[in-house]
């Protein structure tokens, strides 16, 4: 039985060569809290007259389209107060809704400076920030009765599910407090869950930071990033690592770590 739901979303595209993070954050909370949640998410948006777009069932929030006044936004750029209102509004429920953001971003350079055999010790570019957000999974809900499982749940997109499910499999042959304690992933539509579209907020945010560590170190973080860090500490003894950046020594450490191993288990074989 899960009372306890995580919802996810990736950000980034490694194919792309134009792209320079790929990421994944979320949302983390209690079933109750999560009905107050989209109750609040969909108010906002109803107060905000956002319209419903082409077939979905209810108006959503997707925040590239949002940033970019595209599909369900189209218009909007002359809105900026409308704009800045709405948005407000969803950061102050996912501060106040006793829901817990999390995820991890990696710059792309760290992967693609790996070598074909290197990478395939890691199956796709995803599996680092995913090991960091199954982790904080567990650590979030290791003092929930063991019978308590946690539900898993992505945005509904076919390459999102095949990488998802491969690094799921692999990740329980690791370790089998994963297998013990999350359910088997879920893919869903995000335009009738505002919990996914606050996910998505979340691993937008972590791309933007991502880059700007990157590429502008020395400018300041975003208010609306910052915001997401200051509710983990109203809800999370300890705050830090919620959020996590994973660089390129860490990637190549990981690394040869596994090769030391793979060298290792030959001489062994003989």
């Amino acid at each position: 039985m899960a009372m306890i739901t995580a919802f996810l979303d990736e950000t980034g595209d490694a194919a792309d060569p134009a792209q320079h993070v790929v990421g994944m954050g979320g949302l983390i909370g209690l079933e109750a809290d999560w009905k107050v949640f989209q109750d609040r998410w969909r108010q906002a948006l109803a107060e905000a007259k956002v319209p419903r777009y082409k077939d979905a069932a209810e108006p959503f929030f997707h925040m590239r389209e949002f940033k970019s006044c595209q599909a369900t936004f189209k218009g909007w750029e002359s809105k900026e107060a409308e704009r800045n209102e709405l948005y407000d509004n969803l950061l102050a429920i996912m501060e106040t809704s006793r829901v817990v953001p999390f995820g991890a971003a990696m710059p792309l350079s760290a992967w693609r400076k790996l070598t074909d055999q290197q990478q395939s010790y890691h199956l796709n570019p995803y599996f680092f920030t995913a090991q960091f957000c199954i982790y904080r999974i567990l650590s979030l809900t290791h003092d929930r009765p063991p019978v308590e499982k946690v539900a898993s749940v992505f945005s509904e997109k076919y390459k999102v599910k095949k990488r998802i499910g491969e690094l799921f499999d692999l990740f329980r042959e690791i370790d089998p407090n994963v297998k013990a304690r999350i359910e088997d992933p879920i893919f869903r539509d995000m335009r009738p869950l505002p919990p996914l579209q606050g996910a998505d907020v979340v691993a937008y945010l972590l791309n933007h930071e991502c880059r700007r560590q990157q590429s502008s170190p020395d400018e300041p973080q975003g208010e609306d990033y910052l915001r997401l860090v200051k509710a983990q500490a109203k809800y999370v003894d300890n705050q830090v690592g919620m959020f996590h950046f994973i660089s390129e020594a860490e990637v190549m450490s990981q690394t040869k770590v596994i090769e030391i191993d793979i060298a290792r288990r030959r001489r062994e074989a003989g």
